[in-house]
């Protein structure tokens, strides 16, 4: 081979093919951008020292879904929120939600039974309270998932916090971010190849959307 080993030929070749996938890497819109940022919200500067405990709502829906996608969504919710570590958190059961307020979900648009969050706060011991929306859904490719998240003060019933926004995987800000949500939180040494799997999982793409939506929350 002119003077060039077998041996000293296959590692040029190993070597060029490496560069390529790490420049092909450093391409990747998941590492690039551009990244979708959510602006649809409204915070008080920071959340209060007294907000030590929130209860968590089931999950109310706009749009028809099945019980299972919506448990399946209490689940992702209270995962990504407790991730935050904003505060403690305690899950509202939708048997416990049937119990005070006669369904299994509340929305955050709902008129309130009287004094809804005071017995809450009384019940079980919270300073506020998460409610949480889904406006719009998909669980097919394209994904999409529109979220309506508000804290609110079991005390005075005010806002301390409220996002509205979608997610759409029609739109390439949106791609990027939950490819690098995936690669961002996936196990070590996984692919970033597999990182598309985030676009064909309605239960990944929900959690890319919740912890987007909650890194939005006021800090402390």
């Amino acid at each position: 081979m002119n003077g060039l080993s077998r041996a000293t030929f296959v590692c040029l070749i190993s070597l060029g093919l490496s560069a390529g996938c790490s420049t092909l890497q450093l391409q990747d819109p998941a590492r690039t951008g551009p990244f979708f940022t959510p602006a649809a919200y409204q915070s008080a500067p920071s959340i209060p020292t007294e907000i030590r405990r929130v209860l968590v709502l089931p999950v109310a829906s706009d749009v028809p879904m099945t019980d299972d996608q919506l448990v399946k969504l209490d689940e992702i919710v209270r995962t990504t929120l407790g991730q935050t570590s904003k505060f403690e958190i305690t899950p509202l059961t939708r048997a416990e939600c049937a119990r005070i307020a006669g369904k299994q979900a509340v929305h955050s648009t709902d008129a309130l039974p009287h004094d809804f969050l005071g017995r809450l706060a009384a019940s079980h011991a919270v300073d506020a309270v998460i409610f949480t929306d889904i406006t719009s859904y998909s669980p097919y490719p394209p994904m999409r998932i529109g979220l309506r998240i508000k804290l609110a003060r079991t005390v005075d019933n005010s806002l301390l916090w409220a996002f509205d926004t979608v997610f759409s995987a029609t739109e390439k800000r949106v791609v990027n971010s939950a490819r690098r949500y995936w690669i961002d939180t996936a196990p070590a040494n996984t692919p970033a190849d597999y990182s598309n799997t985030v676009l064909e999982n309605p239960s990944r793409f929900a959690t890319y959307a919740t912890s987007a939506a909650f890194s939005t929350l006021p800090g402390r």
